[in-house]
């Protein structure tokens, strides 16, 4: 337990890694927390295995850059709504979600993600869902989308109609592990500035439909285990 009600965090720029690895906490209320000199998120409930209880109602966050890893292996939280987030000046969401192992639902309607330039690892490991509603989500400025789904061993579909994949240079093994699909459409993605795509659909078992008739792999240098 931390009572945090006393805090004031008006003036902190920095909240990196601030819970993370606090195992044991299952309810942590930050509602003391007004954010808004915040620039730095990343890694902050982190590790928090025993989480299921987060409440953050006045964070402001319109001045993050780095929400990296936020969420991270917090895998005993199974609902998670950031509707109140502006993330408008976020560059990083590396990992933010990755390891939440049981969460089913998540709300990321009120996400402004055009300036995220890294989506690696975004939803890696996470479990507890067959599908994700990405449609919040602007891809326009995203460079790397390393291993994004990878390990997301229960998701049977993605609508990634809506993404914009015209700046991602990495596509290393984006979809690896996800062995449950059965059909991956691929039609929106147009990929002349990937240079690797190396294991990108490995592992995955029960693929029958791969759909990408707009694969421009003119810039590719590394291919390997593409398809494995």
């Amino acid at each position: 337990h931390l009572d945090l009600s006393g805090f004031d965090t008006t003036q902190v720029g920095n909240f990196m890694s601030m819970f993370e690895g606090n195992s044991s906490i299952a309810t942590l209320d930050l509602t003391s927390f007004h954010t808004p000199q915040a620039m730095d998120m990343s890694n902050m409930f982190k590790d928090m295995s025993s989480l299921t209880n987060l409440i953050m109602p006045n964070f402001d966050t319109s001045n993050v850059t780095n929400m990296s890893y936020m969420f991270s292996s917090s895998a005993a939280i199974t609902d998670l709504d950031l509707t109140t987030f502006d993330t408008h000046a976020v560059e990083d969401m590396s990992g933010m979600f990755s390891g939440m192992t049981n969460l089913s639902n998540l709300n990321m309607s009120g996400l402004d993600t055009s300036s995220v330039t890294n989506m690696s690892y975004m939803f890696n490991g996470i479990m507890g869902m067959s599908t994700i509603d990405l449609s919040p989500l602007n891809t326009s400025s995203v460079i790397d989308m390393t291993a994004m789904f990878q390990d997301s061993k229960n998701l049977t579909h993605l609508d990634l109609s809506g993404f914009d994949t015209t700046h991602v240079e990495n596509f290393t093994s984006m979809f690896s592990g996800v062995n449950n699909m059965t059909t991956l459409d691929l039609t929106s993605f147009h990929t002349h500035q990937a240079t690797d795509m190396s294991s990108m659909f490995m592992e995955m078992s029960s693929l029958t439909n791969l759909i990408m008739p707009n694969f421009d792999t003119s810039s590719v240098t590394q291919i390997y285990s593409m398809f494995n």
